[in-house]
């Protein structure tokens, strides 16, 4: 919960999907409830100051059938391949976490689900939390599945740990076990859902899901560290905090010794701190904001899809003019900011 690249601490709204906090993905799947998800950087249980909050905003008192609310941190296959799930040797996995819920007083099942890539496998999961408005480590011990389809490409998406907000009865299935389908939330009488109240919410920090039935000490990486595993899957050119598309620093620089640069030709080429997972979709804007364009050298957005991207690969690409026409500037340099994204 520490890296969020996209949206600093800023409370997003979440009527749809998308990611919010770097890994996690956000998914509010039916229009009656909308909730938001932020990064808090104070508060968090003793020595880890950071933490993900949902809140509810617009509540759903009753989800229909098919909705869901949650988020979910998708794992990449690499990471999941000792677990030799699929074979008579499938480790168990154990879930961890800290939670923090806001609600009216007394204990709450909390739960959610593990699927596999092919979300046809699913182990619908509840942990017990004591009480509210206080955090409190829980664990849950999942049994390896034995079966299914666990064995995708490498930089596939192996599994995703999915947290439940709220979800529909279609979505639910009982808890404790591997069943096929695509499950997202526990079928169980009285379990928690956030997103059924006005104002309630859910605090979540260090996560972790490791091989065995023990859930070890969590033990914070370091920000350089964090940042680098993030970066696999999402980067920008924009300091830490600072939203895509805002007008915002000096961003990257083209000396190319050109005044004017032709339609179709390239500024220069934009290589990634960090290898990603696979070949991203880059973004490029100017330096005052405009998507789908370059800057001059004075931080002026030059003309619509001024600068897009061409030639992208796993290390980087080609910033180039789209614009249909000559695109002309001063001092023979050229400025933008970029994302790249290569989330599973």
């Amino acid at each position: 919960m520490r890296i969020s690249q996209r949206y600093g601490t800023t409370a997003v709204s979440v009527p749809a999907s998308g990611y919010v906090l770097d890994r996690y993905l956000a998914q509010g799947g039916a229009t009656a409830g909308v909730h938001t998800v932020q990064q808090v950087a104070t508060g968090g249980p003793t020595g880890i100051p950071y933490f993900m909050r949902c809140t509810t905003t617009t509540p759903d008192a009753s989800p229909a059938s098919g909705a869901y609310y949650l988020f979910s941190q998708m794992i990449e296959q690499h990471n999941i391949n000792d677990f030799a799930f699929s074979t008579a040797s499938a480790s168990s996995i154990c879930l961890s976490f800290y939670i923090r819920i806001h609600s009216a007083a007394g204990a709450k099942v909390f739960g959610g689900s593990i699927r596999n890539g092919a979300n046809n496998r699913s182990y619908p999961w509840t942990v017990t939390v004591p009480g509210v408005d206080a955090w409190y480590p829980v664990s849950v011990v999942i049994a390896g599945d034995t079966t299914g389809t666990w064995t995708g490409t490498d930089t596939s998406s192996g599994m995703s740990v999915n947290f439940d907000l709220g979800s529909g009865s279609s979505n639910q299935e009982a808890s404790g076990a591997w069943v096929t389908g695509n499950y997202l939330a526990p079928n169980i009488g009285g379990h928690y859902q956030m997103i059924v109240t006005d104002d309630d919410y859910v605090d979540i920090t260090a996560v972790q899901l490791v091989k065995g039935t023990t859930a070890p000490t969590f033990l914070p990486r370091s920000y350089a560290e964090e940042l680098r595993l993030c970066q696999r899957y999402y980067q920008k050119s924009y300091s830490p905090g600072t939203t895509p598309g805002t007008a915002a620093g000096t961003g990257v620089y083209f000396i190319n010794g050109l005044d004017t640069v032709i339609n179709t030709a390239g500024y220069g080429y934009v290589f990634f701190p960090v290898i990603m997972r696979a070949t991203p979709t880059p973004s490029v804007y100017g330096l005052e904001g405009g998507a789908n364009k370059i800057s001059n050298a004075s931080g002026t957005d030059l003309a619509a899809s001024s600068g897009t991207y061409y030639a992208e690969s796993d290390h980087g690409f080609l910033v180039i003019n789209a614009s249909g026409g000559d695109v002309t500037t001063s001092l023979k340099s050229w400025r933008c900011h970029w994302t790249a994204s290569s989330e599973l």
